[in-house]
């Protein structure tokens, strides 16, 4: 969800269309909700949190460590920048 809210919102670009992209955000919202308890001790619960609902991922990257940003920029390398040639 990361990788690609980072290329959409930051690069103007995508590798997915905004349908998946909301079909993967709601089948995120569904597990939050459905298993709160595993939710929080999940990987993906330092990065959204209870608040998130998948409306939008316009601030998922801006929210992440610098660490964390250097990982996403990676990924986002080596897979969008490929596709793209």
């Amino acid at each position: 969800m990361i990788v690609h809210s980072y290329i959409y919102y930051e690069l103007n670009g995508c590798v997915i269309s905004d349908h998946d992209y909301d079909v993967k955000a709601k089948q995120l919202v569904k597990y939050k909700n459905d298993y709160p308890e595993t939710w929080k001790h999940s990987e993906y619960y330092k990065q959204f949190g209870d608040d998130y609902d998948g409306c939008t991922g316009f601030t998922l990257y801006d929210e992440l460590d610098d660490r964390q940003k250097e990982i996403i920029q990676s990924i986002v390398w080596s897979i969008y920048h490929n596709i793209r040639g």
